[in-house]
């Protein structure tokens, strides 16, 4: 146990000897959420810059700074939209949610440990997430009221958890993947709603770190796990038995950013970074995969509402965030984003108002000198009103209930290097640029000297190139050399 913490703090105090500033990253949408059922038009997402959120199925989308959220720096939150509208937010030190009105007005949750949170998954009112407190046994917390309390449940030292999911058909269905002692990946699953895990596996086919990517709404023993390979690489694994065993349906040469399932059917869809790969896509579970038409390059993904959702970058691909009706042929631009609406959107006395006023006329003037190229007009996937089925993950997104039709030409992009392209690394351009793109760094001031903002920075070093299922960053130098030298380290 020594030997992991040693390990983080050396990290964390590599780290904290650079200084940079908080939005120091170039713009960009990371991942998404979307409510269901009565909530279906509330969709969020986490941007380089802090959250963009629309409560009218993406006809105006709204900033909301990290301050008034909690958070600060190059902290990419985990976010779940509550099926009573609530938006629950992950933090360094905790939780924050908004009521379920206009997402306006941010609070803590009483009684959660000021602990960092790595993870939140949810279904209906249930959510659960994964805490990491600095240097002692990390735990599954739980709440079945949207939130707004919570019981303290699983822990286990020596487990450092990564992701966490809650199988929509059956609540007390968990599953959590992470390290165990010795940095070996490895799945627990829990049938008592987190109370209690037991250990499924450890096999990811060499994989040295493990992420859930999907749990089928309809049956909580199938889901997909991606499994980073060393030096290099991705597999997309599936299980149909509850994680007891697993396949490998589909490897990448390099990172795979972002993979979709549509609920009741056979298929898939997944992107990797590389400049030469269309999204692919396959009919019959992961036996066969195709490229699909379109060109766009997705930094993640989501099939909801009968509708296929992607963000991208919008300096490669003219857009941040899309939609597709035809099983990704072609996309439907939603969101540029110089069409942002300020916190003059909130009413006055509000969280949003008065935390993020005074920022909002110097980052709309950048949003909006954004180079990027053209697309056409902006738009909106509608689905039936019955097609509401989830694919049970908190980055899902929506179509709004009654539409403006469907554009169905392809959104085309210039030909551009991976180098260039933002694929999920850092974009290398523009006066966003800090610190290297999207490496890990840490002011000299405020919470990142805190022995909980060092284990953040810790945590940080080690996500940074892992958290593919969330934030789908890809600091792969010299974040995964970190990690690679803290597992050598740690097995001694």
């Amino acid at each position: 146990m020594r030997r992991w913490i040693a390990a983080l703090v050396a990290m964390s105090a590599g780290a904290s000897a650079s200084e940079a500033t908080a939005n120091g990253r170039y713009p960009a949408a990371q991942f998404f959420a979307v409510g269901e059922g009565e909530q279906r038009a509330r969709i969020a997402l986490v941007t380089t810059f802090g959250l963009v959120t629309s409560v009218d199925g993406g006809r105006q989308w709204n900033w909301v700074c990290e301050d008034a959220v909690g958070f600060t720096g190059q902290f990419d939150p985990a976010i779940a939209v509550m099926s009573d509208g609530t938006l629950v937010s992950s933090l360094p030190d905790g939780l924050s949610r908004t009521n379920g009105g206009d997402w306006c007005q941010w609070s803590r949750p009483a009684g959660f440990a000021s602990d960092p949170v790595t993870d939140v998954s949810n279904a209906g009112a249930t959510i659960v997430a994964a805490v990491s407190p600095p240097a002692q046994a990390q735990y599954v917390s739980r709440s079945n009221d949207h939130g707004a309390t919570w019981t303290r449940a699983w822990a286990r030292p020596e487990f450092y958890m990564h992701t966490i999911d809650v199988a929509p058909s059956r609540v007390s269905r968990v599953y959590v993947t992470g390290w165990v002692r010795g940095a070996f990946a490895a799945l627990f699953r829990s049938d008592d709603g987190g109370g209690d895990f037991v250990e499924a596996t450890r096999d990811f086919s060499n994989g040295y770190i493990a992420f859930l990517s999907w749990v089928d709404p309809l049956r909580e023993d199938t889901l997909l796990v991606r499994a980073d390979l060393d030096p290099a690489g991705t597999l997309l694994m599936r299980s149909d038995d509850g994680a007891t065993s697993f396949r490998t349906i589909l490897r990448s040469a390099t990172s795979m950013i972002a993979v979709a399932a549509e609920p009741g059917t056979q298929r898939l869809w997944a992107s990797s970074t590389a400049a030469s790969e269309r999204i692919q896509r396959s009919e019959d579970g992961g036996s066969t995969w195709t490229n699909v038409a379109s060109t766009l390059r997705p930094r993640s993904m989501r099939y909801v509402n009968g509708t296929l959702f992607a963000t991208a970058s919008e300096m490669t691909a003219g857009m941040s965030f899309a939609c597709s009706r035809d099983k990704g042929e072609s996309f439907t631009p939603m969101l540029t984003l110089d069409r942002l609406r300020g916190p003059e959107a909130c009413p006055e006395g509000s969280t949003v108002r008065t935390r993020c006023a005074a920022q909002w006329e110097a980052l709309r003037v950048q949003l909006t000198a954004i180079a990027r190229p053209p697309v056409g007009p902006l738009g909106t996937c509608d689905a039936p009103a019955d097609a509401a089925v989830s694919d049970g993950s908190v980055e899902d997104a929506t179509a709004d209930a009654a539409g403006d039709g469907m554009a169905v030409a392809d959104v085309q992009r210039p030909a551009v290097s991976d180098a260039a392209t933002d694929g999920g690394a850092a974009i290398d351009a523009g006066p966003w640029r800090a610190g290297g793109g999207c490496s890990c760094v840490i002011g000299r001031g405020g919470r990142a000297n805190s022995p909980v903002g060092l284990w953040v920075t810790a945590l940080g070093a080690l996500f940074a190139a892992a958290r593919r299922r969330r934030s789908q960053r890809h600091c792969v130098d010299p974040a995964r050399a970190r990690v690679l030298k803290f597992r050598q380290n740690s097995r001694r």
